[in-house]
């Protein structure tokens, strides 16, 4: 089954996308209040405990959204690299598109692009022709990690973007740049990223507590404190997470 769906209230729904060969299993959730979170379960194994997703256009907002349908996809293909090991490499994935509309007052329209894979994750937010001047003030992305390890990581201060990395405890890192590498203590290994950086600031990963596993998606932004300042349409890079045992 690619992609499966329950709702428990009328305004509660969920969605869990499998990936091709049925490793990985991707659990979208739109609660009864509007707000979305994912989780991820690898190898029978949860991963990424249930994790908020959206895009903030306001400076103390959090956004909530209403169902309006979904789209889903396998994706079988073939690319011809320029250089590397291999000359062909193939691509396989179920994709899901979820169309959201804002509670807010402006009643703004989102796509949230979600692909499975059998080796990890990846989303990205996509924002219709509707609006021609947008200000992007941060996501509400998070990775909440289901357990404690080790990682490789650099330290995330904005004035230079090659580091020597380190390896530390999960517990010990407060601000990292991606990507973010590190091995749970069930021996999972998990890498968190950023990809198709295009007319878009770029990632960092902010641990939301000391005595927490949590990390959310925190945008480098402008002087003014705006994160992003674009028009629509528009995509945002992906985030995505590559996972392996």
């Amino acid at each position: 089954i690619a992609l499966t769906s329950s709702t428990g209230t009328a305004a509660s729904d969920s969605w869990t996308l499998s990936s091709p060969q049925q490793t990985l299993h991707l659990v979208i959730e739109l609660d009864s209040v509007g707000k979305l979170f994912f989780q991820t379960d690898f190898m029978e194994k949860n991963i990424l405990r249930p994790s908020s997703l959206g895009l903030n256009f306001g400076r103390d907002i959090s956004p909530t959204y209403l169902f309006l349908s979904v789209d889903t996809a396998l994706v079988r293909e073939t690319w011809t690299t320029y250089w590397g090991v291999k000359h062909r490499v193939r691509n396989e994935y179920r994709t899901m598109k979820l169309y959201l509309q804002e509670k807010s007052d402006r009643h703004q329209h989102l796509t949230v692009e979600f692909r499975a894979y059998d080796d990890g994750i990846a989303y990205r937010y996509h924002m219709p022709d509707t609006v021609e001047n947008i200000e992007v003030m941060s996501e509400c992305g998070e990775f909440r990690l289901a357990s404690e390890g080790d990682c490789w990581w650099a330290w995330a201060d904005y004035n230079a973007l090659e580091k020597t990395y380190r390896h530390d405890p999960i517990s010990v890192v407060e601000h990292a740049a991606a990507p973010f590498t590190m091995r749970l203590d069930d021996g999972t290994h998990l890498s968190l990223l950023e990809a198709a950086v295009d007319d878009y600031t770029t990632m960092t990963l902010n641990r939301d507590s000391l005595d927490s596993l949590d990390f959310h998606v925190n945008l480098v932004p402008w002087s003014d404190g705006v994160a992003v300042k674009t028009s629509a349409p528009f995509h945002t890079p992906w985030r995505a997470a590559i996972i392996s045992t």
